[in-house]
Parts: C-alpha cells; structure tokens; sequence
C-alpha cells in the first residue's frame, strides 16, 4: 500500500468514525428526550393529583410527602376520588401496605362522614409510623391498623407467604364485606408472586361491584398477577368475575362482579 493509499484509508476509518459518533449521539440524545419527555408529564400529573388532594381534602396538618416506594399521587387522588364520588352506604376499605396513601384514605372517609380503613402491615416499624400520622391528623377513628405477621397460607402451595389471617379476621367480621381493595404490599422483596394471595384469599369477602386495585403494575410480576387472577376467575363463574376497569399511573383498576356479564 502506497503513502497515498494509506492516508486516504485512515481519512476514511476518521469520516466512518465520526459519522458513527454521530449517529450513536443522535440515539442517545434521542432516548434522552424522550425520558425527558415521560418525565415532565409525570411530574405534571403528580403535581395536578397533590393540588386536588390538598383541594378536595384540605388536610389541617402537614401531610407526609410520596417518595421512594410509596404509592403515587396520581393513585391515591384517583382512590381518594372513587370515596368521595361513588355511593356506598357506608364504604369499607381494606388496604394491604400502610402508608402515605393511608392518612388520605382516612382523610376521605372524614369528609364523607362514614366508612372504616382497615390497613394492614407486616412491618411493625411503618405501623408505628401510619399511627403517629393518623393521631396527629385525628383519624383514628377511621381506621384500624393491623399488624399481621408474613406466614405461610395454606392452600396456596409453594410455601406462599401472605399476612396472618387470623390477625386480619379480628378486624373483619363474617358479616362484612370490602368495597374496596387496595393491594400495595407485602413488598416484592418479599417474594417472587408475594401480593398473589390477596384476591384468592379475600375474594369471598368482596362486595359485589367492589373495586380491586393493584400498585406497581409497571413492573413484570404484578401482571402475571394480574393475568392469574383473571385466569383464576375464569375457572370459577359461581364465585364472580374479575374484569380490568382502567390503569392509573402505575396501578391497575379491576372490578369484581357476582353476576356474569
């Protein structure tokens, strides 16, 4: 290879390289954009959830703000919204996972002057937490915080772990049914299917026209949770269905019916 040969060889790997520079740049400034982009607009409906929690429950305390693991805002207005505008005679809610969302469940319930939260946690550490918020808020009377421990329940195989049953009946008479029922724990760490349980085990004590809602469905394993549920209602029509309602932010909407539609 001549000189010339050479040189122009190396000017052409030089142009070949810039260009893929470039063109590796544009990709990434692309995925960039768009993260920026999903990012903004979940901020904004964020910021839009907490401005009509603050609006429609005018809380007299400060509120402990969402992060880390704790359900979103956009979920919990969505939960706070379905209380105060769907007639229930008098709305029993049960929550698996206290938290944040807990206060303004109880705040809901004040403002329509009936119902009772029954939230239920393994942790006995965001117990005391939940509790503190809640007395200093004055809701208490609103809700029952129960500490069940994660034991393995039976008739569901594979050494399944969920909240100690019995804890949980203490705090929910034969007599009653949920309206509402919501599933934000135990937390995935816990397990590979380890919020699975809450349906097959509560779904005789759901209501009729209840609503099921499942957190953190943007991750894999809540839906294949999802799908077994469904599944597993198919198998069984005499003890109603289960049917998607509508997705919120990372939560899934499912309404449970006894009469086949």
């Amino acid at each position: 290879m001549s000189e010339d040969e050479f040189e122009t060889k190396n000017y052409i790997d030089l142009i070949e390289t810039i260009l893929h520079k470039t063109e590796m740049s544009e990709r990434f400034n692309s995925g960039w954009g768009v993260r920026l982009r999903l990012a903004t607009m979940e901020g904004a409906a964020e910021s839009a959830a907490h401005h009509y929690l603050l609006s429609a429950l005018t809380p007299i305390r400060y509120m402990p703000p969402v992060g880390g693991w704790s359900m979103q805002y956009q979920v919990i207005a969505s939960l706070v919204d379905y209380i105060l505008n769907t007639e229930i005679e008098n709305p029993l809610i049960v929550e698996l996972g206290s938290g944040v969302s807990t206060s303004w469940l109880a705040l809901a319930l004040e403002k329509i002057g009936k119902g009772r939260l029954i939230s239920v946690d393994h942790d006995p550490r965001y117990k005391k937490i939940t509790e503190y918020t809640l007395k200093k808020l004055g809701l208490c009377e609103y809700v029952d915080i129960v500490l069940a421990e994660l034991t393995e329940t039976s008739g569901l195989g594979n050494n399944q772990k969920w909240y100690d049953l019995n804890e949980i009946n203490r705090y929910l008479s034969n007599e009653e049914l949920i309206d509402l029922l919501v599933v934000d724990g135990p937390p995935g760490n816990e397990g590979p299917k380890s919020r699975f349980p809450a349906f097959p085990v509560l779904r005789r004590k759901l209501a009729d026209n209840s609503m099921v809602v499942l957190d953190d469905t943007d991750r894999g394993e809540e839906q294949r949770i999802i799908d077994n549920w469904i599944e597993e209602c198919s198998h069984s029509h005499k003890d109603g269905q289960l049917a998607m309602h509508e997705s919120i932010g990372r939560s899934t909407w499912l309404k449970y019916s006894m009469h086949q539609t």
